[in-house]
């Protein structure tokens, strides 16, 4: 697997960030697959592409409560055996969207075991990497302030109580 170019990793966190003016308005789509998943919900059997299409839809929504709902949903169709490969990679785009870069890495390793030329994992899977770097950086140096201000606030105490 070939890593894409940092312009096309940062280019594809953007895309996948979708919460700035230029995102799209999927209201209307998600009303429309959550009254097809409601009326399939009624039925004896009802059709695992419904649920797939509700939970994709979720996934891409705005608010942190519909992505947490469609990624469970995408787990269910998962333990179901619906489509591994989809199912892997939307729960993995959906925790990233919810920050959880590292259960988002998890789903797309496992998804890349699957598929190993899946270019739209391999894609995610950068700018997930990108992400943990970039955290575990921020990260660091935070701890190493941190700790920095501690030692300073001791050494003040100490030498007050000479």
């Amino acid at each position: 697997a070939t890593r894409n170019g940092p312009a096309d990793s940062a280019a594809m966190a953007r895309r996948l960030d979708e919460d700035g003016p230029d995102a799209p308005d999927l209201t209307a789509a998600l009303a429309r697959f959550e009254e097809t998943y409601v009326k399939e919900c009624a039925k004896e059997r009802p059709a695992p592409e419904a649920k797939f299409n509700y939970a994709w839809a979720l996934i891409r929504a705005r608010r942190r409560t519909d992505i947490r709902r469609g990624v469970a949903m995408m787990q269910g169709l998962l333990e179901d055996r619906f489509s591994d490969r989809d199912c892997l990679y939307y729960m993995a785009l959906g925790h990233y969207r919810l920050d959880d870069v590292l259960e988002a890495r998890r789903c797309l390793l496992r998804l890349l075991e699957i598929a190993p030329n899946c270019r739209q994992a391999i894609s995610l899977l950068d700018v997930v990497e990108d992400r943990i770097t970039r955290d575990g950086v921020i990260g660091v140096g935070l701890a190493g302030a941190a700790t920095v201000a501690v030692a300073g606030f001791l050494m003040a105490l100490s030498s007050s109580r000479r």
